[in-house]
């Protein structure tokens, strides 16, 4: 009964090993070339399993097996959107199978991908998106700053800031805060007349010089506005061979200047005061390390003007 039962197993074990060489299903298929090379009855498994006309680039290929007519070489034969010759798209993909993942989308290096491709998710080599209008100038993308350079540096199809879209851009607009198309400017004093508070007289606008006439040339807005010939604004040290000389920018009309000093901020220590009708003083005196003089300086003639900002930002109006 034992030994019957021993011939039975080498039977059955015989007829397995017969029937797998038969089938050839112990064989791989590895060639793309249109014929049943493990023999199993099917052409070419395995070759293209996504159905793009391409072959898998791990198998060889001969001739053009009808299974990948457009030939081998599919870096991801599970994806029918990935295959020699697709177009790349910013996804994380080696959509082409060529260069490498997202090949072409950021080739300036600065996190945005080209406009002129489709970006799916948040792709590792344009992390802030797409648009970027100009693929090869880091400079130039959706969050780059808007300037007047004749550049549309920021891709927002405009080629300099337009704050008010009134269609012509800040760098010319004669009223860049205020709608005014056709710029409208009475007085020729450059400031339209739109937002011009004195259209009809071209030494009052909103950023005018200050001229030494008795009258406030600032229009409100401005700065400096609700002083009259102010100066200290623009005073300064600017005499890099010799930081003790304080000067400031000469004011139209005016023939003479008075200029206050002091050791403390609210001009209330060790104050000095004189007259000259130059535009820069040194009252000899050099500070010692650590130590700050304080300044201002305005028009005494003809007209007797305002200190405008103090050392410390503060606006006067009279003589400390």
């Amino acid at each position: 009964m034992r030994r019957s039962g021993w011939w039975v197993g080498r039977l059955l074990l015989s007829a397995l090993v017969l029937l797998v060489a038969a089938s050839g299903s112990w064989a791989a298929e590895t060639l793309c070339d249109g014929l049943d090379d493990d023999g199993n009855s099917l052409i070419d498994e395995g070759c293209d399993d996504d159905g793009d006309d391409f072959c898998d680039r791990n198998l060889a290929i001969i001739g053009t097996p009808p299974v990948c007519p457009s030939g081998g070489g599919d870096c991801d034969d599970e994806n029918p959107g990935v295959f020699p010759g697709a177009s790349e798209i910013c996804n994380g993909l080696d959509d082409d199978c060529s260069a490498g993942v997202d090949n072409g989308c950021d080739d300036d290096g600065d996190d945005y991908c080209d406009i002129g491709l489709a970006v799916i998710g948040t792709p590792p080599a344009c992390p802030l998106g797409g648009g970027d209008c100009d693929d090869e100038d880091p400079a130039t993308n959706p969050g780059a700053p808007d300037v007047c350079d004749g550049v549309d540096t920021d891709c927002d199809g405009q080629l300099d800031p337009d704050g008010d879209g009134d269609g012509l851009s800040d760098c010319v607009d004669n009223c860049p805060g205020t709608v005014n198309p056709q710029q409208e400017n009475a007085d020729g004093d450059g400031s339209g007349d739109h937002c011009d508070c004195a259209p009809a007289d071209p030494d009052v606008w909103i950023g005018a010089p200050e001229i030494n006439d008795g009258r406030d040339n600032q229009c409100p807005g401005g700065t400096g506005h609700g002083l009259v010939d102010e100066i200290s604004g623009l005073a300064g040290f600017t005499n890099k061979e010799d930081p003790t000389e304080f000067c400031w920018v000469p004011q139209q009309r005016a023939t003479l200047y008075r200029w206050v000093r002091a050791g403390d901020a609210i001009f209330t220590k060790g104050c000095l005061s004189g007259f000259t009708d130059r535009t820069c003083i040194n009252d000899a005196e050099t500070p010692r390390a650590r130590e700050l003089l304080y300044y201002l300086v305005g028009a005494s003639e003809p007209n007797r003007g305002s200190y405008g900002e103090d050392s410390s930002m503060v606006e006067r109006t009279v003589c400390p």
